[in-house]
């Protein structure tokens, strides 16, 4: 039997951490689709704001 949600438990005492429900085939597409184009804008980036904005000299904008 396939369950919709899944547990994950806690390795310290065994409690349930949280519940999830599983995506769908339509959910991974649109979600897949908007971090292609999130990437796309990432990529386009100067190296510099890859890293969180620091600088070579340690220095932020």
């Amino acid at each position: 039997m396939t369950s919709s949600t899944f547990r994950v438990i806690s390795p310290i005492d065994g409690s349930e951490y949280l519940s999830r429900s599983y995506a769908g085939p339509e959910e991974i597409t649109e979600k897949l689709a908007k971090a292609k184009v999130a990437m796309a804008a990432w990529r386009r980036r100067p190296p510099v704001a890859h890293s969180g904005g620091s600088k070579a000299d340690g220095s932020c904008d």
